[in-house]
């Protein structure tokens, strides 16, 4: 929502150079659904990513209901699932790879504990090897079929780099170390809010174009992106008001008469945690 707020205020008040774009109720409005057009201001990258991200969540939940369901509703998800998936990859050109990442993330969940057996000093060569192989073969990140096919198995060893962070632990690490961990925190709220930070800050201040002048343009973009990503995480993702709302109505749930007598300890604990 921070983010989608963000896309109106820059297409209302700064504009997105060399591009008019729409912002009316009806541009909104198909951002909701496959209908969007390319002169929508939804199609900047937050919003897009967004409708993209959403739609792998409801895969996800599609999944898992396949895999719990029998029979005839099994076919019927399937079918009713693989439809949508075919369309959702149609409309939004990035899908197919999107799904592919997200799965790996999947399945390294799923087989957490086998794969935290893997030595994270080789999880990380084989990241090295995986990341430097567009040196040695630039068309891997072209637009080409080859390049997509690449781009989704990327997702293999980035997952398995997921795996490698599971073996970190924070005690005794310097404040650096500390704060490279604690990133991850509030990396996916800077994955979705930065770029109309950086179009609104590129788009108002006057940088130049020597090497010095796009340093100082690449750093004041990374500090305000990340302050407000620290920001939009601790206010936004994670309100501890809502935390103590949920854990409040947990603790008012009844419970069978005779199971009354253990529930001042259960209440106790859950305080105290």
């Amino acid at each position: 929502l921070v983010a989608i707020a963000l896309v109106a205020m820059l297409m209302l008040f700064v504009g997105v150079k060399d591009r008019n774009l729409d912002t009316n109720t009806w541009a909104w409005l198909r951002a909701l659904s496959f209908l969007f057009t390319d002169t929508d201001a939804v199609t900047i990258t937050p919003v897009w990513s967004l409708r993209l991200e959403v739609g792998l969540y409801m895969f996800a939940a599609l999944a898992a209901l396949i895999f719990l369901a029998a029979g005839r509703l099994r076919i019927i998800l399937l079918v009713f699932a693989a439809s949508l998936f075919a369309v959702y990859c149609w409309r939004l050109s990035f899908g197919g790879l999107g799904a592919a990442l997200f799965a790996a993330g999947a399945l390294a969940a799923i087989f957490l504990a086998r794969l935290m057996n893997i030595r994270p000093v080789w999880i990380f060569v084989f990241i090295a090897l995986a990341l430097s192989l567009p040196i040695a073969w630039p068309t891997l990140i072209d637009d080409s079929s080859i390049s997509l096919i690449y781009q989704g198995l990327l997702g293999i060893p980035l997952a398995l780099g997921l795996v490698a962070l599971a073996h970190v632990k924070t005690a005794g690490q310097s404040w650096i170390a500390r704060l490279a961990l604690a990133s991850g925190g509030w990396s996916y709220t800077l994955y979705i809010i930065h770029i109309p930070i950086v179009i609104a800050l590129t788009s108002t201040i006057p940088f130049g174009s020597g090497i010095g002048q796009r340093l100082g343009m690449l750093a004041i973009c990374l500090l305000t992106a990340n302050l407000v990503a620290v920001a939009v995480a601790r206010i936004a993702e994670r309100p501890k008001f809502f935390a103590r709302l949920i854990r409040h109505a947990l603790m008012r749930r009844e419970v069978p008469a005779d199971k009354t007598a253990s529930i001042p300890v259960v209440l106790e604990n859950s305080s105290s945690s």
